[in-house]
């Protein structure tokens, strides 16, 4: 018995040591307080831990991008597919390699009666707006899992179209917190890296809409402190592409299955628009294409076939629904 519970308490030491970064996290935004722990474990030998599983994480990640990049260029077997349960990013299986084929090509979307409006007009405007680039300029995807579909899109399409693509989107990220991944350090470093970008493309908020603690003190989601600290965070994004004469294309979340959960998404996304267009960059709403007044769809009509544009958890986009987003990117760009 005594051996029983040693080793329980061995196991569950080891795990707090390697894992004690997601821990923290955990804790602060369940009890809106991180204790103190941070800073206790800040610059401790404890903390080595989490400097190794982090560097492992990095590792797996790159690995694991290897692997979904070829599979999305293969139709003899399963492939990848970002899922959110319980508003956790995690991977599973999609076997509709049907989907996969077509998600490939650059496909024209031919909306149906029930789905035509007057939003094709505003669509239209907006094209007016071009970003122009060169032959070899290159093109950073950022954001979380909602836009790695879309990244392998560009991969796949932009080169033969004389672009280059750097796709450093990452799942469960975003620009609430910047303990677990610094969007704003990540892209100020590749940029002052890599002279050849001159678009920066980010679709992220998914992990976002919840309240947090700021200055110390705990702000609800939508309150006046909430809203102009996240709007800061955004604008952030903005005026680092802007210091290396970057323009900006800004996507938004599309509407989600979940009541609840839409709106804090809309609040997310008016956040969005109105930073863009403080910045005089581009902003696409996503909700234009892939839902139907604002409203959540799982099928849209494409060549005259009904074809799914969203995944099964009521959040995220499948590769069809990233193919037309990948498109109307490129709708918006002119190559010299």
């Amino acid at each position: 018995m005594f051996k029983f519970v040693l080793v329980n308490i061995l196991m569950l030491v080891v795990l707090v040591f390697f894992t004690q970064n997601s821990l923290i996290f955990y804790i602060e935004q369940r009890f809106h307080s991180s204790f103190g722990l941070d800073e206790l474990l800040k610059g401790s030998a404890f903390s080595k831990g989490a400097e190794i599983f982090r560097a492992f994480g990095v590792f797996v990640n790159t690995s694991a991008n290897v692997i979904f990049e070829n599979n999305t260029q293969s139709a003899d077997g399963a492939v990848f597919e970002i899922n959110k349960q319980n508003d956790s990013d995690i991977m599973s299986f999609d076997d509709n390699i049907a989907e996969e084929e077509l998600a490939k090509e650059n496909i024209s979307v031919q909306m149906d009666d029930e789905n035509a409006s007057a939003d094709t007009a505003v669509i239209d405007q907006s094209l007016d707006d071009k970003i122009v680039l060169k032959q070899g300029d290159s093109v950073l995807i950022t954001g979380d899992s909602m836009m790695q579909y879309i990244g392998i899109a560009a991969r796949q399409n932009y080169p033969k179209l004389g672009l280059k693509v750097l796709d450093l989107s990452k799942h469960s990220t975003g620009l609430l917190d910047k303990k677990s991944h610094n969007w704003a350090q990540v892209i100020k470093d590749t940029l002052a890296k890599n002279k050849d970008i001159k678009l920066l493309v980010m679709l992220i908020g998914a992990n976002d809409p919840w309240g947090r603690s700021i200055n110390g003190k705990f702000y609800e989601l939508n309150s006046s402190e909430w809203r102009e600290f996240y709007t800061g965070r955004v604008d952030e994004i903005y005026k680092i592409a802007k210091a290396s004469d970057v323009r900006v294309l800004w996507l938004s979340l599309p509407c989600m299955k979940k009541t609840g959960y839409a709106k804090k998404i809309k609040l997310l996304n008016e956040i969005y628009k109105s930073v863009s267009e403080q910045n005089g960059q581009i902003f696409i709403n996503t909700s234009e294409y892939l839902c139907q007044n604002d409203e959540y769809k799982t099928h849209i009509d494409i060549a005259g076939k009904r074809s799914k544009i969203r995944q099964d958890d009521g959040i995220h986009i499948n590769k069809i629904g990233s193919q037309i987003l990948a498109d109307e990117i490129l709708k918006r760009i002119e190559i010299e």
